[in-house]
């Protein structure tokens, strides 16, 4: 058994509790077998590139506390970087990592992370191909065994929400999640999602929110990593490479995330890439279901546009909303 001395760096941040002066690996609760890239090999157009990690910081998982790794990516979001990046420090959570991908910002965003790079594990700033293999880099520089993403805009919804994820920890579940509310730009609630379990409701639309998605990290040492050539679902098809997913509920809101993210606006893009999916990992739904779902999410946002369009945003809302109570009370 391999011993560990755990350093504080400041009790503050979820993230400086414990920290080892060095890259420690053995047995235990180990993020890995092998030692992962911990800085990512360069790109061109590297901006920047910072963190604990530069100044010989690094992580390890203890038995009683397994690291969670939280990877947040961001492009040009600078007005939401505090409020995500502090959601995650200020866990009560004692080992926590935390890794943010930076794709090329120029509006302010890479000044805030330095601003709290004290604090944060590691972070890069550079062109990247999307929302998958920005995805991707976070994963292959994370070392915990719990992987969540939190991208830019959304944010933890309590500062105890990785403590509710520990007392559910179990290696042998591919993922553990809880509901996410939809918040608008004031904070007020919209409409919450999230519901127990069920491969089926899964093999019709992706029923997980993944801001509220801790993923084990074996999931990709078994299954890979995002497919880059998708890019809204990227999330979506990676569960259900699984024929049965084992995934536990957590019955509580662990995330509030904002209404614009690339998945509410490309909805027919989403929607094509959906139908893909399922063709692909769940044939046996059959071709007449398959294509219920797609035509039905896209009537469904074509009516929210034109609500949106002359004005009637609350209507469209307020449709979610009632959508949201009937699944659920039909469940």
């Amino acid at each position: 058994m391999t011993h560990v001395k755990y350093v504080c760096l400041d009790p503050r941040y979820a993230t400086t509790r414990m920290v080892t002066k060095g890259p420690v690996l053995g047995d235990g609760e180990c993020s890995s077998p092998v030692l992962p890239p911990l800085f990512l090999p360069g790109r061109p157009g590297r901006h920047a590139e910072g963190g604990l990690r530069k100044e010989g910081y690094f992580k390890r998982g203890s038995s009683d506390k397994p690291l969670v790794t939280i990877i947040t990516i961001v492009y040009n979001r600078c007005e939401h970087m505090a409020a995500t990046v502090e959601s995650v420090l200020t866990q009560t959570y004692d080992n926590v990592e935390y890794i943010i991908i930076d794709g090329g910002s120029t509006d302010g965003t890479i000044e805030v992370i330095r601003r709290y790079e004290h604090a944060v594990d590691y972070w890069i700033s550079e062109p990247d191909k999307g929302i998958g293999d920005a995805f991707n880099k976070g994963v292959l520089a994370s070392t915990g065994m719990w992987v969540n993403f939190m991208n830019c805009g959304d944010r933890f919804a309590s500062p105890r929400v990785i403590d509710w994820v520990k007392d559910h920890m179990d290696k042998n579940a591919d993922i553990i999640f809880g509901k996410a509310t939809v918040v608008d730009e004031r904070g007020v609630p919209l409409v919450t999602c999230g519901r127990p379990f069920e491969d089926r409701a899964l093999s019709r639309r992706m029923s997980i929110p993944h801001q509220s998605a801790f993923h084990n990290r074996q999931y990709f040492r078994d299954y890979g990593l995002f497919d880059t050539d998708l890019k809204t679902s990227m999330v979506y098809e990676l569960v259900l490479r699984k024929r049965s997913l084992a995934a536990i509920f957590v019955d509580e809101v662990m995330s509030y995330m904002l209404p614009a993210g690339i998945s509410e606006t490309a909805d027919y893009l989403r929607l094509r890439e959906a139908k893909r999916i399922k063709q692909e990992h769940r044939p046996d739904l059959g071709f007449l279901a398959i294509q219920f779902d797609y035509y039905y999410g896209l009537m469904r946002a074509v009516m929210k546009r034109a609500l949106i369009r002359v004005g009637l945003t609350c209507v469209a809302r307020r449709v979610r909303r009632i959508e949201a109570r009937l699944r659920q009370a039909l469940t």
